[in-house]
């Protein structure tokens, strides 16, 4: 094991993976020959509580006195070979202690001797593969043995033992799928869709690079196994906040079945019920005071989305991520106010950014109750710094505290020729 892989393992070991810090130690040391119960799963039966009392104390010899905060490669001689004898004497006591073999390993590499370390960790893996420091060495050490097969076994068993702690475990595994034999091998064992198969993608959507987080749920799409709604919204979600967005709605596309509308600048402009995730897909708002629901309508006309809102200030009913190119464009809807009037209850387009330029605002018509009315507008989309749209269906009360309801339908969006 090269120095800074090392040095990342100690620091990852740091931060959390040993397990009882300085507080558990002195409980621990401080128990004598006390059965430590709670630590039960890693003692080989129910052994006493010295040898796991010494293999603590040697761990955190290393970790605080030795590496530190930093992850220092270079140990004080004196304090490796403390932590050595330390660790050795709770091996005696209890031969097949994985937290004295994980240290003695440690202290061994950072003495040289890689040779007799990886022989260790070898040894502790095969006493346990419920140890997270362990299996994550043993995941560097396959990979750079270029035996991406049994890394990912060794993966699966990181994160199928870290249910408790599974942030520390994806913060050391989701970085690996950047390495084209794990990624392969690691989609691989997904297809088989363990328990963590779920939360790692949600965490590869939404801290992976983006290109290597598209491509494991093209992956597992091409392996058979097509990803779930949960399990890509995380990524789509985020990417309406990253370059690029028609790249990304194009992705979007690709998931949906084959039946599905794609062609549409507009996707589901008729509410039915198309499959698909948000942020490229409707958006119905779960704000206080404001109920939208996608229902049939009362003319039998396939479905429409009813909001209902009582307000005095402004309110979000319904929005959609567009990636709509520069150009000229014409929008048309269908409207139908059920209950008070449509006073500041409009259709806007907005580029999506932090400037948020207002393109279009459209405000639905008034008409009689439960007659629709059609509403037609135009805006353009300019050649800069507008590559991605929001299409909101909102409403601003102005202070005017009254409730409305209203309908919508049939939206449509399509290019000036």
């Amino acid at each position: 094991m090269t120095g800074r892989s090392l040095g990342d393992f100690a620091r990852y070991v740091a931060a959390g993976a040993a397990g009882l810090g300085l507080a558990g130690l002195a409980i621990v040391t401080s128990m004598g020959f006390a059965r430590a119960d709670q630590q039960r799963d890693e003692l080989p039966g129910w052994g006493p509580a010295r040898p796991l009392g010494e293999a603590v104390y040697a761990e955190q010899t290393l970790l605080v006195r030795g590496i530190g905060v930093a992850g220092s490669t270079n140990v004080d001689p004196a304090i490796l070979n403390e932590a050595k004898r330390t660790a050795i004497r709770s091996l005696q006591g209890a031969p097949l202690l994985v937290r004295a073999l994980r240290t003695l390993a440690m202290a061994t590499a950072l003495s040289g001797d890689y040779s007799r370390s990886e022989d260790l960790i070898v040894l502790a893996g095969r006493a346990s593969r419920r140890d997270r420091g362990t299996e994550a060495w043993l995941i560097e050490r396959a990979y750079r043995l270029n035996r991406p097969q049994e890394a990912a076994l060794h993966f699966d068993s990181l994160l199928r033992v870290t249910r408790g702690a599974r942030d520390a475990a994806f913060k050391t595994t989701v970085p690996m799928m950047s390495r084209p034999p794990l990624f392969e091998a690691v989609s691989r064992r997904m297809v088989l869709r363990p328990e963590w198969r779920t939360p790692f993608l949600y965490e590869v959507g939404t801290t992976a690079d983006p290109n290597v987080a598209i491509a494991a749920l093209r992956r597992q799409a091409a392996l058979g196994a097509s990803p779930t709604d949960e399990e890509l919204r995380p990524f789509f979600v985020r990417s309406a906040n990253l370059p690029d967005v028609p790249r990304w709605r194009a992705a979007w596309l690709d998931f949906l079945p084959a039946s599905a509308p794609k062609r549409t600048l507009v996707y589901d402009g008729g509410f039915g019920g198309a499959p698909g995730v948000v942020p490229f897909n409707w958006e119905l708002t779960e704000e206080p005071n404001v109920n939208v629901v996608r229902i049939p309508r009362d003319d039998s006309k396939g479905n429409a989305v009813r909001a209902e809102l009582y307000t005095t200030g402004a309110a979000l009913a319904a929005r959609q991520l567009l990636a709509l190119k520069p150009g000229r464009y014409r929008f048309r809807a269908a409207s139908s106010m059920e209950v008070g009037n449509s006073q500041g209850v409009a259709w806007l387009v907005r580029c999506n950014g932090q400037a948020g330029t207002e393109l279009m605002r459209s405000g639905i018509q008034a008409g009689k109750a439960f007659q629709w009315q059609a509403q037609r507008s135009t805006f353009e989309v300019p050649a800069t710094n507008c590559e991605s749209q929001w299409l909101l269906l909102a409403i601003d009360a102005n202070g005017e505290s009254s409730q409305r309801a209203f309908w919508v339908d049939d939206v449509q969006i399509a290019a000036e020729r």
